[in-house]
């Protein structure tokens, strides 16, 4: 069971919201309030990391039906949209259209897959 007196904040979309002293029994409960900020987070897992609360996207449902891919401020319309999320992901990095999505994960809301990047340190 996780620590959740020593949590004093949650991120939302990149976002560091203050929560100390607010009442905590789980991180379900930290979950539903942040739906409310962003409904995608409905496929996210709460990860303690500290003193903080992040999301971790996790893959959409196989065989969902994906019509839009949002990389950026690039829209694509995949050729099979019942596939595989991790394929599509694949297909752009093997592809050399989008490289950098290896590693980003997404998040998949109604019809839409979009990546998200992690701020990272260069160098570190």
């Amino acid at each position: 069971m996780s620590n959740l007196s020593n949590v004093k904040y949650v991120v939302i979309n990149g976002q560091k919201y203050d929560i100390n002293g607010e009442v905590i029994n789980s991180l379900d409960e930290i979950k539903e309030a942040a739906m409310e900020i962003d409904a995608g987070i409905a496929n996210a897992d709460p990860v303690i990391d500290g003193d903080t609360v992040t999301f971790k996207y996790r893959a959409g449902t196989k065989g969902a039906e994906i019509k839009r891919v949002v990389v950026g401020t690039e829209v694509y319309e995949p050729t099979t949209p019942d596939a595989d999320p991790k394929d599509i992901q694949k297909a752009l990095v093997d592809s050399g259209l989008h490289p950098e999505v290896e590693n980003a994960e997404f998040v998949i809301s109604g019809d839409t897959m979009t990546f998200r990047f992690k701020a990272g340190t260069k160098g570190a």
